[in-house]
């Protein structure tokens, strides 16, 4: 399989770092999400474990298969069912921007489980994580994951 090129990776990192932004577990869009994420296939007991943890519950769909490089369609068809047009619009338009980098480099648009996680190298000093907010954590969890820690959350 060829491999996935680094800019490609880092701007799937950005639409899901970008899409934490734009979701509030606390609003019934969200709830929606969640319901129509059940229908989905992933596992019922650890989807209950990550849903108030977006970048946990990213980190699940891609571990599942479910969200992919270039495959944008679980996630789209979630928020659909939602009423947050916004994220729905976020997803489209950078799922676009990637699908149609893939197809220029001549790369499949379905990519084998794990390519994030093999392509990024996982920091080696641990996070600091006190004085944030459970949000920012889990943010920071998925920016540990895609090896993109920024000094704004204090990395040593």
């Amino acid at each position: 399989m060829a491999s996935i090129p680094r800019e490609i990776i880092q701007k799937h990192n950005k639409l899901l770092v970008d899409l934490c932004d734009h979701i509030n577990i606390k609003d019934q869009d969200y709830a929606n999400f969640i319901t129509a994420l059940r229908n989905a296939d992933l596992p019922p007991g650890r989807l209950s474990r990550v849903e108030n943890e977006p970048a946990k519950l990213f980190q699940l769909m891609q571990q599942k298969g479910k969200l992919k490089v270039g495959d944008y369609k679980v996630l789209e068809e979630a928020l659909e069912n939602s009423d947050n047009k916004e994220a729905l619009e976020l997803v489209r338009k950078l799922g676009s921007e990637i699908t149609q980098q893939m197809k220029v480099q001549g790369l499949s648009t379905i990519v084998a489980e794990g390519t994030v996680q093999e392509r990024n190298e996982t920091p080696n000093k641990q996070m600091k994580t006190a004085g944030l907010s459970k949000r920012d954590t889990g943010q920071l969890a998925l920016l540990k994951v895609i090896g993109k820690a920024s000094k704004k959350y204090d990395v040593p």
